[in-house]
């Protein structure tokens, strides 16, 4: 029985995809599968892919004739997957050894849809930047979970450091045109089907910072993350729309994790005059989003965009 089934999306990822997937091997729990998604990458990541598949059948590979995105990578991982639970692993990114063990027991103790762990950042040549959380083992099951998902865990948005059940996802996938936050858009759409979320404290993923990442990059002004962003407003007032129980939770989410950060970054990178008029007492009056409504249309970044949100 293959308990859960792994997608890594793959693109030009020869320097890390080794590691990647010698931390499936060294799982503790090895009923598991992975379908590494390869991007059409022009690198050695196919041989090395290959080369691994024909040693260990539990990998599969999935080619593609062109790159598709990491979003079209994982939802291809999901249509093949066999798994009772379904989990994503970036190319550069490493399983704890016991990530599977601990979280595969904790879903079936508690009968959970969706299980999460905690996450450990590290740098490109895999220093532990912060302090690596080994956690306490202490379990978090929330049984009305839009009273207590969102915000009151560290790791709640993403996706590598959970188990999702499979037969729970059904048809729901990535939204491939979104990206940064595709990841955390499928997460508060998942959210709201689950009978049980837990939290299990203890350690599940090492995360490493890409300087390519937008997560990298956050204080840089870059117009397709105003873009996703942008989206992302709209996603929300859909979801809140098809889920009102969660409404207090998703506006919670969406004043603090994208308009306020995005007006604080395009506040940064406006020039003096339209920061002081920013901060002049008529704009105090307006809402976050037609704030940063007024400032991508006086950047010109997205201005057709910008008065659709500003109408909202």
């Amino acid at each position: 029985m293959i308990k859960i089934s792994v997608t890594i999306p793959a693109y030009n990822g020869e320097k890390y995809i080794r590691a990647a997937m010698d931390s499936l091997i060294g799982q503790s729990l090895q009923e598991w599968e992975c379908i590494v998604f390869d991007n059409a990458s022009s690198d050695n990541s196919k041989s090395i892919i290959k080369e691994y598949a024909e040693k260990d059948k539990r990998f599969r590979l999935i080619e593609s004739k062109e790159n598709l995105g990491a979003s079209a990578g994982r939802n291809a991982g999901i249509d093949a997957a066999k798994g009772e639970y379904v989990t994503f692993l970036d190319q550069d990114d490493l399983f704890d050894p016991r990530a599977f063990e601990s979280l595969y027991a904790a879903a079936k103790l508690y009968d959970a849809d969706m299980v999460f762990g905690n996450m450990t950042v590290v740098e490109d040549d895999f220093k532990i930047s912060k302090k690596r959380a080994k956690g306490s083992g202490k379990v978090i099951v929330m049984d009305n979970p839009q009273k207590k998902f969102h915000g009151q865990i560290p790791g709640w948005c993403y996706v590598w450091n959970k188990i999702f059940r499979r037969e729970k996802l059904g048809a729901m996938r990535f939204y491939e045109e979104l990206y940064p936050c595709e990841d955390t858009h499928l997460v508060l759409r998942f959210a709201p089907a689950c009978n049980r979320i837990v939290h299990v404290d203890a350690a599940t993923i090492f995360w490493r910072k890409s300087t390519s990442s937008f997560t990298h990059n956050e204080g840089k002004l870059n117009p397709r993350y105003i873009r996703s962003m942008a989206t992302m407003l709209l996603l929300m007032d859909k979801a809140i729309s098809e889920n009102p129980d969660w409404e207090k939770s998703y506006k919670k989410f969406v004043r603090e994790a994208i308009e306020k950060p995005l007006v604080i970054k395009l506040l940064r990178h406006g020039d003096r005059s339209e920061t002081v008029r920013l901060k002049d007492y008529r704009m105090r009056s307006l809402s976050p989003r037609k704030k940063l409504a007024w400032r991508l249309f006086k950047t010109g970044l997205a201005d057709r965009l910008a008065l659709v949100l500003y109408k909202l």
